[in-house]
């Protein structure tokens, strides 16, 4: 696709806009680009368009369905066939573009511009944490705590198998999980520097592929395929999910290194995770509609929103991200969960008593954005000793007026431990991050039994058992506290609640 040069200045802002399809036949088309992952053409395509809103092309278009975000309704009865074919580009009603708009001062951003809806799109960054602290012991003892090997034994193994996992972060490099060379497929375990402490288990003949490159994504202007991005904190995530689910499929989903043409010091924003979920959204459908090789879909979410700061839109205005229900992506979550996918966040690293720099000290509600989504299971960190790590973010989360405001952190998973080696042989895996990746391998061992499949047992369902099962480390009891959610998560207990007879 051509690029356009013609950009607007540091008096714009970057905004997300929703309208309705009309006549704009091109909406339809930009759609249609984005699920086949293909150039768009850009000559005459915004025509039509408020000249005070300059489209930024690149985004492509996103079906929204049959709603428009102000009217959607969370509850009530939906027919999923009906909804699936109501997000088809062809028959969607509303769609999301991205543009830019004249900032009008600091979180001004207009709620319409003619029959614009628009929407704030700040950045969004990894939730690992710059914590100094030494490792507390090792992936081995989380996956004692957690009982993994107790899972993979059983007669029909909690291992991951048949479960696909969107990892919706900076990208994986499969090589540092594999050590096979990608290029010349020589197995270099042996001689590879610095050598593994904690190697996954190799995949055998017959078991699936640890990469479904195909229904990966590559977001625009990204030069590396799936696999074989720059390694970091999507590789750190992508192996503590192996690690507890050791035979799931990853999808690569990098949406953190996506980056808004003219602004190159923001990586990531929204706007890429809502690319992202409107892909797994069609990946989903596809698979449920015929038949795939997949029996779950889980997304790891190890990322979020720092600081009200990041925001355009003021409290209160409609188009508002940390706090508003009825953003645009807001719907996309909700849609990927009604059709079964599992969902999990990371709480983010704003705790007391030390939050992470970017939190910049404020504390209260830093569970914030999607990470604070009802629909979605949202994951606090401790060590392997049963301690909260001191910047693992506290409820209660934001309020997302009017919706009721849920109970968040859910509960908690271990981090702070030595495993993936990503950022050297001493370093920890650590962050709400990890917790999150842990809690997502979790979720992906106990889908892949077959009597625990979504069409059964609903992601909510699924949530609340875990929230159920959850171990008790605080006083008090089986209640939610602003530490642990309800507890740390329990794998095994939640299968055996679920119907799974483990001894």
């Amino acid at each position: 696709m051509a690029m356009d040069m013609s950009l607007p200045g540091p008096d714009y802002i970057r905004v997300l806009a929703v309208l309705p399809k009309g006549d704009r036949q091109w909406l339809v088309d930009a759609a249609q680009a984005l699920l086949e992952r293909r150039d768009w053409p850009s000559e005459d395509l915004d025509s039509g368009l408020p000249a005070e809103f300059k489209l930024d092309q690149s985004f492509r278009a996103v079906a929204l369905g049959p709603t428009s975000p102000s009217e959607f309704s969370f509850g009530g009865d939906v027919d999923r066939i009906a909804l699936a074919d109501a997000l088809k580009p062809e028959n969607s009603r509303y769609f999301i573009i991205r543009g830019f708009v004249k900032a009008r001062g600091f979180q001004m951003l207009p709620q319409n511009i003619d029959y614009l809806a628009l929407y704030s799109d700040p950045s969004t960054a990894t939730l690992l944490t710059c914590g100094t602290d030494s490792a507390v012991g090792s992936i081995v003892d989380v996956r004692n705590k957690l009982g993994a090997a107790k899972l993979a034994a059983q007669s029909t193994p909690l291992d991951g198998a048949g479960v696909a996992v969107a990892m919706v972060d900076s990208g994986i490099f499969l090589q540092h999980l594999t050590r096979i060379n990608l290029l010349t497929g020589v197995d270099e375990a042996s001689y590879t520097r610095p050598r593994p402490a904690y190697p996954l288990p190799p995949r055998q003949m017959g078991d699936p592929p640890i990469l479904d490159g195909v229904n990966s994504w590559t977001p625009p202007r990204v030069a590396t395929p799936p696999g074989l991005h720059r390694i970091g904190h999507g590789t750190m995530c992508a192996y503590n999910v192996l690690a507890v689910a050791p035979k799931a499929t990853l999808l690569d989903y990098p949406s953190l290194i996506a980056r808004a043409p003219g602004d190159h010091t923001v990586p990531a924003t929204v706007g890429a995770a809502i690319q992202a979920y409107a892909l797994l959204i069609a990946f989903w459908i596809k698979n449920l509609v015929e038949a795939g090789p997949y029996r779950a879909l889980v997304a790891n979410n190890s990322w979020g929103i720092f600081h009200p700061c990041e925001e355009d839109a003021s409290p209160g205005q409609p188009g508002r991200f940390i706090d508003n229900p009825s953003h645009p992506f807001h719907i996309l979550v909700w849609i990927l969960a009604f059709l079964g996918a599992d969902i999990v966040f990371a709480a983010g690293n704003g705790g007391l008593p030390c939050p992470a720099p970017p939190f910049l000290h404020l504390t209260t509600g830093s569970i914030r954005g999607a990470n604070a989504y009802a629909e979605v299971l949202t994951v606090a960190g401790c060590d392997v000793n049963d301690s909260r790590v001191g910047y693992s973010s506290q409820g209660p989360a934001v309020t997302m007026f009017p919706l009721p405001t849920p109970d968040k952190p859910d509960l908690a998973a271990y981090t702070h431990f030595l495993g993936s080696q990503v950022f050297g042989p001493r370093e920890p895996d650590g962050g709400t991050s990890t917790a999150c990746s842990i809690g997502a391998g979790c979720v992906a061992a106990l889908r892949s039994h077959p009597s625990i499949s979504s069409a059964a047992i609903p992601p909510a369902a699924l949530f609340d058992a875990l929230r159920n099962t959850a171990r008790q480390v605080a006083a008090g009891g089986p209640a939610w506290n602003r530490d642990y959610g309800y507890g740390i998560i329990d794998p095994v207990a939640a299968a055996r609640v679920l119907g799974v007879p483990i001894p």
